[in-house]
């Protein structure tokens, strides 16, 4: 489900998503809020706030292995993103995102950038 409010300069928007993992991976709920401000046209400047919830209970017979993702973690993520369309069907976007809380989860921090072409 997401749902947005937008207006000239600003944007709120808000997601909620089921992560469904197969195998020994929990399930989790994906929270995601995030505010815009544009000041010049087809511009966006992001600030975001990520929660995943693990929906089932920690099972400490597993070990840690730092080369595995978490099979169960709750985390919090922070970001920014910048927002550029050149043309109609041309989009950029860069960003990154810090990990600020985490139960059973890493701390990490991810640079992105993105290009794409939309049909």
């Amino acid at each position: 489900m997401i749902t947005s409010v937008k207006s000239k300069r600003y944007r709120i928007a808000a997601e909620v998503l089921y992560n469904y993992r197969a195998e020994e991976f929990s399930d989790r709920l994906l929270l995601k809020t995030l505010f815009g401000l544009t000041s010049v046209e087809n511009t966006e400047l992001q600030m975001l706030i990520k929660y995943a919830f693990c929906l089932e209970d920690y099972k400490p017979e597993y070990l840690f292995n730092p080369r595995q993702e978490i099979f169960w973690s709750n985390n919090l993520d922070f970001g920014f993103n910048f927002n550029m369309r050149f043309l109609e069907q041309f989009e950029a976007n860069a960003g990154y995102t810090l990990s600020i809380w985490g139960d059973n989860s890493w701390n990490y921090g991810i640079f992105n950038m993105k290009m794409s072409y939309h049909f």
